[in-house]
């Protein structure tokens, strides 16, 4: 499982500018690891026009139940060939989950529901899934899905290309990403498999369960439908931070200081 992200991590990993990581923020050495090779976390988000009508929002959170990551969030100011932008995220963290491209866009990454297989008709016990999955992936030699968000908040110039690029790059894994652009009407939520993409055009939200119906596997966490259906009720109007009340923000939320 660790060797493929070990050949991506040279060629994507830069370091993370000292001055953004004050040393009351530092996580303990682990975790950068365990961020790196994980790969179980939950989250809910939403793209919608804001309430202002100056343009798209992205709300977003993310649920992980590792202590600490609440108080270790940093924003890390990042250069690529496409200009400056911001990658919330952990020291150490190489790929990306949350980042604000300023003036391009904003883009965060969902976890999806485990592959579930079926022997003889019947569905495989999920611990037994997960080491068939992580075999699988191991053999694989297209990018990470949060590798692959960091090239495109490094080199993608606007909306338009990184929704090309997140839509069309193969992946080593299935993943959801939300993405919102500058402009009134570009936002998408992208489910993404290995090869193909369904992409549902903002507004939209997503959780940790598939949109597409007849798209199903491992639950990652039992509260993903009531997230998405609070979100959703709630994502075209909310100003502000009144969106983030129970169940989006739950004993998983990495919410500093948590």
């Amino acid at each position: 499982m660790v060797a493929p992200w070990r050949c991506f991590l040279p060629r994507l990993m830069k370091p993370t500018p000292r001055s953004t990581m004050p040393a009351d923020a530092l996580p303990a050495p682990v975790l950068p690891w365990l961020l790196n090779m994980s790969y179980e976390w939950g989250c809910t988000t939403a793209v919608t026009p804001d309430p202002s009508g100056r343009g798209m929002r992205l709300l977003r959170t993310l649920d992980w139940p590792f202590h600490g990551l609440g108080r270790s969030l940093i924003a890390a100011n990042m250069t690529g060939p496409a200009g400056d932008w911001l990658n919330i995220t952990w020291p150490g963290f190489a790929g990306v989950l949350t980042a604000n491209c300023q003036g391009r866009f904003a883009v965060a990454f969902n976890q999806t529901p485990m592959k579930a297989r079926r022997f003889l008709r019947v569905t495989l016990p999920m611990p037994l899934d997960w080491l068939l999955n992580r075999r699988e992936m191991s053999r694989r030699r297209a990018l990470p899905p949060a590798h692959l968000l960091r090239q495109v908040c490094d080199e993608a110039s606007g909306y338009v290309e990184a929704k090309r690029r997140i839509a069309e790059t193969p992946l080593a894994a299935t993943c959801f990403v939300t993405l919102a652009g500058t402009e009134p009407g570009e936002g998408c939520v992208i489910e993404r498999h290995e090869t193909d993409a369904t992409i549902h055009e903002a507004p939209s939200a997503i959780a940790n369960h598939w949109l597409t119906p007849d798209l199903t596997g491992h639950a990652r966490t039992a509260n993903s439908e009531p997230r998405l259906e609070q979100i959703t009720k709630v994502m075209a109007d909310a100003a502000d931070l009144d969106w983030a009340h129970h169940p989006i923000i739950n004993s998983h939320t990495a919410w500093p200081p948590r």
